[in-house]
């Protein structure tokens, strides 16, 4: 007699997320909260907090340790969990003892990005405190007048920061510009907010042709690029520029599958827009997942904060990330297109 054998038929939805498939569009270390400070010499148990934008929704597993560098003697630790269907945070668990004062950093890989997390090491009784931050925002930076070719300048530049630890700070030494020559950025001696704060510099020198002035920035352990737009003399068109171009939250106007064809816009925010109008850009292919290219549409920048639209055509040539490299108005940024 022939035994009876059931089969039960399991098909994979596309909703099925395994622990392996956990992916986000950005990772931001320079924004990561620290829930105890760390002392040199003493032994240290802490978490620290990362954001994150672009979540998947999938689960993750514990993390293998990652030694420290810079300052050793500490690891961290991936403490597993869910990740949101958009913006949220990991979790690293620090254990050990920091072998010094400075800064202990922790190379981070998870969900297809990478940043490195530093964390501040202090000295055991020190009345001093290093100055330290934990997020720098170059691309936020306001600038007290507008900058001219081949006209002296003098002004400042007020560059937010997150996660001051209180440290005071004397003025830095100049820094020039590049891009545009001719500047030089000086920080201004200070003290550093317990939190959110600012710092300033002042800026001198006559830029040497319109367009964009970038200043290394490197304080407090985090760096950055300072830009200012530098506009022509009499000039009544105003060349495009903005501080800062956010493609972590661009926002599209429909989902990409795999195999199908694909037209849709990608709105990217920025901040800082000076006001000028742009023309169409060329086309943008898309590395990652080929097949798909983005296009810049023509319009005019606000005067402060605003958006920018992209078209994006083709079809994509599987599953995972499209991405596109954007450089506008002095700006840089990958946009990450999710396809399912």
């Amino acid at each position: 007699m022939l035994g009876l054998v059931t089969v039960i038929s399991c098909k994979k939805t596309e909703n099925d997320l395994t622990p392996s498939s956990a992916s986000i569009s950005a990772f931001t270390c320079g924004s990561a909260t620290f829930s105890a400070t760390a002392v040199s010499g003493t032994s240290y148990t802490a978490t620290a907090t990362v954001p994150y934008r672009g979540g998947n929704g999938a689960s993750y597993a514990t993390g293998s340790a990652i030694a420290s560098s810079g300052v050793t003697g500490l690891n961290a630790t991936l403490i597993p969990g869910n990740l949101a269907n958009g913006d949220g945070s990991i979790v690293y668990n620090i254990t050990g003892t920091p072998s010094g004062t400075g800064t202990a950093n922790f190379a981070l890989n998870f969900g297809g990005q990478t940043c490195t997390l530093s964390l501040p090491v202090t000295s055991p009784g020190s009345t001093t405190v290093s100055p330290a931050i934990s997020g720098f925002t170059c691309g936020s930076a306001t600038f007290s007048a507008t900058a001219v070719s081949g006209t002296s300048y003098t002004a400042t530049a007020t560059v937010p920061y997150t996660g001051g630890n209180g440290g005071s700070y004397a003025a830095g030494s100049a820094i020039a510009s590049s891009g545009v020559t001719g500047l030089t950025a000086t920080l201004l001696a200070g003290n550093l907010a317990k939190g959110d704060g600012s710092i300033v510099y002042n800026i001198t020198g006559t830029p040497s042709a319109a367009g964009t002035a970038n200043f290394a920035i490197n304080f407090g352990g985090q760096t950055c690029t300072l830009a200012l737009p530098v506009t022509s003399p009499g000039s009544t068109t105003v060349t495009p520029a903005i501080s800062g171009l956010t493609c972590a939250s661009a926002v599209f106007s429909a989902s990409a599958v795999s195999g199908t064809a694909y037209t849709a816009t990608a709105t990217v925010p920025y901040i800082g827009g000076n006001g000028g109008s742009y023309t169409a850009g060329t086309a943008i292919a898309s590395s990652g997942v080929t097949g798909l290219t983005a296009t810049l549409v023509s319009g005019n920048l606000a005067k402060g904060d605003g958006t920018i639209v992209f078209n994006i055509t083709g079809t994509p040539s599987g599953t995972g990330t499209a991405t596109f490299a954007l450089n506008f108005g002095g700006q840089t940024c990958t946009l990450s297109l999710p396809v399912k």
